[in-house]
C-alpha cells in the first residue's frame, strides 16, 4: 500500500503510536478479508462488504496521515 510512502510508513510506524494502530488495523483487515475470500467462509456478503468498508476507511485515514506527515517534512 502506497509504495511512494514506503520510508515514511516505516518511520511513522516506529514513531507514531496512532499511525501504527491505524496501519496495523488496516493490515489486519486486509489479511482477514483475503483469508475469508480464499476459504470461501460462511461469512455473509453483507458482513464481507462491511469489513471492506471499514478497511477502506482505514486506508483513507492512513493516506491522510501520510500526506500530513509528508507536508511537515
Amino acid at each position: 500500500m502506497f509504495p511512494e510512502y514506503h520510508d515514511l510508513i516505516i518511520r511513522l510506524r516506529n514513531d507514531n503510536p496512532k499511525f501504527k494502530h491505524v496501519y496495523d488495523k488496516y493490515e489486519e483487515l486486509y489479511h482477514k478479508i483475503a483469508a475469508l475470500k480464499r476459504h470461501k467462509s460462511t461469512t455473509s456478503d453483507q458482513e464481507l462488504q462491511e469489513l471492506k468498508k471499514e478497511k477502506l476507511l482505514l486506508k483513507d485515514q492512513v493516506y491522510s496521515m501520510l500526506q500530513k506527515a509528508n507536508n511537515e517534512i
